[in-house]
């Protein structure tokens, strides 16, 4: 379990740097970046850390694109997930809800203050597998909205209509969401079929992060 939680830290690190840094990139704060990349940090991480993200980490100062600061922007939003799971913190804001960075931050500085007394617990198997359901389920409703969006058709003999249908009956059954009158996920107060463009982009992005911390976590 130690060792567990000790790499959900060094995960939780890792982002953390990147994600500040993108901040410091989009400021043009080069002397902070190279304190970023100075030693111990750089001899910890090294360069085969995290394979989606070793490139970005090894880049000179004020050399990240504006994608590569987007990517790391939402790295926030992973950290949480993470922090979640070793009960840092209570709880997972709603999909259409960005963890707040401040709360974030103030945890993260108490790590590194007080390491040795804080209690990490990486919380249960059941409790990760339940998160990871209703992830699952967001990401799928992300790929359906993209689906009907580009007019793409699913495989025989299904049509979007029937697909989604059925995949919405089990999730009912199962219990992941309540039922409502519009036979849809719930966001923002509305069915997620009535999402524009630039809401779901953001509930798609929240999603994407949100289910690359949770399998980190169940991986372990």
């Amino acid at each position: 379990m130690i060792k567990k939680v000790e790499l959900v830290l060094k995960k939780i690190a890792y982002y953390s740097i990147l994600n500040r840094r993108a901040f410091l990139e989009e400021e043009k704060n080069e002397n902070e970046i190279l304190k970023i990349l100075e030693k111990p940090l750089f001899e910890i991480y090294g360069k085969k850390f995290d394979n989606e993200f070793d490139d970005i980490f090894n880049l000179s100062p004020l050399t990240w694109k504006e994608e590569e600061c987007k990517k790391c922007f939402w790295l926030s939003e992973r950290i949480g997930v993470l922090l979640w799971g070793i009960n840092l913190l209570e709880n997972v804001p709603p999909f259409d809800t960005p963890f707040d960075i401040g709360q974030i931050n103030d945890i993260l500085q108490k790590i590194a203050d007080s390491k040795d007394d804080i209690k990490y617990e990486l919380r249960s198997r059941k409790e990760l597998i339940d998160f990871f359901k209703l992830v699952d389920l967001f990401s799928w409703r992300a790929g359906m909205y993209l689906m009907k969006m580009n007019n793409i058709l699913p495989p025989k003999p299904y049509t979007y209509e029937s697909m989604f249908e059925m995949i919405m009956d089990k999730v009912f059954k199962e219990g992941l969401i309540k039922k409502n009158e519009y036979n849809d996920v719930i966001i923002m107060d509305k069915p997620y079929m009535k999402l524009n463009k630039s809401e779901f982009f953001l509930v798609a992005a929240i999603t994407k992060e949100r289910e690359s911390a949770i399998k980190i976590l169940l991986d372990l």
